[in-house]
């Protein structure tokens, strides 16, 4: 592309600029919402899972994944020793699925 002068160059380049400059910040901004979405369902989770009464520490976010899947599970075996279920569920077929 040829210019006819360089303040012609100089404001093709502050628009360019401007447009990378503002798509990284409409990223940044769908990124922190996004964070803050997952924050905030992690938070939910961790008010729901059963803690022990010592913990006054926040739990990180692998912690609380792997909280709320043991207690997933102890759920699941909880359903299968009661005299009312039918069918036993297999909680070695749900991890399987989570990990696909």
């Amino acid at each position: 592309m040829f210019y006819k002068s360089i303040e012609e160059y100089n404001i093709q380049l502050k628009c360019q600029y401007s447009v990378s400059k503002l798509k990284r910040l409409k990223a940044n901004r769908r990124e922190r919402a996004r964070m803050h979405a997952l924050n905030n369902a992690l938070e939910q989770l961790r008010i729901i899972l059963p803690h022990s009464s010592c913990e006054s520490i926040k739990l990180s976010k692998i912690e609380t994944l792997r909280r709320a899947r043991d207690y997933i599970i102890s759920l699941i075996d909880l359903l299968n020793k009661s005299p009312h279920s039918n069918q036993p569920i297999n909680h070695n077929s749900i991890i399987e699925q989570e990990s696909r």
